[in-house]
């Protein structure tokens, strides 16, 4: 007589999780193109520069170290967008990454993007049929890449504080 459905809740959202890759995305390309283009008629060689100007060096790699943190959070497959999964790792350790660099606002936005991660997140047939290189199996890759990253994110903090 009466039928019953059963209720399908909405997909949860990962608003700060596609905010933090943009941010992470944008900012090192914005500041990339003003460094060549403002660069691009002084008349001296980017060799020359990059070699008096320590501070350009960090930037540069302090920069290229949020795009692969980027790539790393597209390219994990979506199930791992997860507590528990790849994902979880990633955030867990980009926040102390993060404010090893100086980088508040990244380091923010990996946590409230750590905080928005389900423990099951709800999918749909697209997003399951859907490959990403970077699955479970990759995990211990993962961390490791992380952990030379947060060296090397030390390292750049050391060099900067003791220009400072």
């Amino acid at each position: 007589m009466f039928e019953t459905k059963e209720l399908i809740p909405d997909k949860r959202k990962k608003r700060f999780y596609n905010i933090l890759m943009g941010y992470w995305i944008i900012v090192p390309v914005i500041y990339f193109a003003s460094f060549f283009l403002f660069n691009a008629g002084s008349g001296q060689s980017y060799e020359e520069l990059l070699s008096e100007n320590l501070g350009v060096i960090l930037n540069i790699l302090k920069l290229s170290i949020n795009l692969i943190l980027a790539y790393v959070l597209y390219a994990t497959a979506i199930p791992e967008r997860k507590k528990g999964g790849v994902t979880d790792t990633v955030l867990k350790l980009a926040i102390p990454q993060q404010l090893l660099t100086g980088n508040i606002v990244g380091a923010i936005f990996s946590f409230l993007a750590f905080n928005e991660l389900t423990d099951n997140p709800l999918l749909t047939e697209e997003e399951e049929k859907a490959k990403k290189p970077i699955k479970t199996e990759n995990k211990k890759s993962i961390i490791i890449l992380l952990v030379v990253l947060n060296v090397v994110s030390l390292g750049v903090a050391y060099v900067s504080w003791r220009m400072n």
